[in-house]
């Protein structure tokens, strides 16, 4: 049962304003629509979402909000809510996976805080083509690592593609979840689920030249300019791409395209996909599954079981 739910919200407010049954002065309006936001915060927190997409369920919510500022949530019909998608879509131009995010966070407002599970489920998934991840190889990962100059940076990127790592983990790494004895590196991952994940002797040996050459101050192991905060995901993207330039790369490179290369390169070498699911945090098998590439190389050793008959009778 979703806490904070809207219908008390609404009875307190119901008093002095009726938001929910029609137009009302801005002011009022906009206090109850921040007691949803608020309830959304909330509800998401406690099912243990990550903080990027409680953001992301805030910013779609409001969007729509934008759209009808007249109109209080509760009351926009499904087919308001439709004529709102296909806005953003032919006006504002939201690409596919941007419409993925703002579907889901509309869907996640009306099923879990505003109690309306039939007007949740009406609000279409879009479809998102499939497109097969670009993989670097070995050598272009050599040659990416040789090229990134700051060593916080190297640490980073090494880290991601040695253990699989988002960048959202390895940026939110303290020395607490480097486990020495073990070897492995302990996680929380999205929705606050807890995984381990190897930590390979040339990621350790990594992580202790950057220790001793930079001595980071704070609670993070990667910290920015406040040591109170870990160093911003636009600065890592800005040195991966520097890097790139400078290694004549001319595939995209991201962190993101780290992990998709550390797990075709574990499928490659024979790791099963659910050892690489684990691996890589992932709730469902078909996540996995999308996620890896198998490029053609790997494809043409495959050997057919057909193969392995004596005979076939061809006509």
């Amino acid at each position: 049962m979703p806490i904070g739910s809207v219908r008390e919200i609404v009875t307190v407010r119901a008093c002095v304003s009726p938001l929910l049954t029609g137009p009302a002065t801005g002011a009022k309006r906009d206090d109850v629509v921040e007691d949803i936001f608020q309830a959304l915060r909330d509800q998401a927190k406690l099912e243990g979402k990550a903080t990027s997409t409680i953001s992301s369920y805030i910013a779609a919510s409001r969007k729509l909000r934008q759209t009808y500022p007249e109109h209080a949530l509760e009351t926009l019909t499904l087919r308001q809510i439709k004529m709102h998608l296909v806005h953003r879509v032919d006006v504002d131009e939201l690409g596919v996976s941007g419409l993925k995010s703002e579907v889901a966070g509309l869907r996640y407002l009306y099923q879990r805080v505003l109690e309306q599970p039939d007007k949740a489920a009406g609000i279409p998934w879009p479809r998102v083509p499939l497109n097969l991840p670009q993989v670097l190889s070995l050598a272009e990962i050599e040659l990416l690592f040789a090229n990134v100059s700051q060593i916080h940076h190297r640490a980073i990127l090494v880290i991601v593609y040695g253990s699989g790592l988002r960048i959202s983990e390895a940026l939110q790494l303290q020395a607490k979840n480097i486990d020495r004895s073990r070897m492995v590196i302990r996680l929380e991952g999205k929705g606050g689920k807890e995984r381990l994940v190897p930590l390979p002797n040339i990621v350790l040996r990594m992580l202790e030249l950057y220790y001793r050459t930079v001595r980071p101050v704070g609670p993070f192991l990667f910290p920015g300019k406040d040591p109170s905060c870990p160093v911003s995901r636009n600065a890592v993207g800005e040195a991966i791409h520097r890097a790139a330039l400078a290694a004549r790369i001319r595939k995209r490179c991201t962190p993101h395209v780290l992990r998709h290369s550390f797990a075709t390169h574990l499928l490659e070498n024979g790791t099963s996909i659910r050892v690489i699911q684990v691996l890589l945090g992932h709730g469902s098998i078909r996540t996995t599954v999308r996620y890896t590439h198998v490029d053609a190389e790997l494809l043409a050793k495959v050997r057919s079981p057909i193969e392995s008959i004596q005979s076939v009778k061809i006509v």
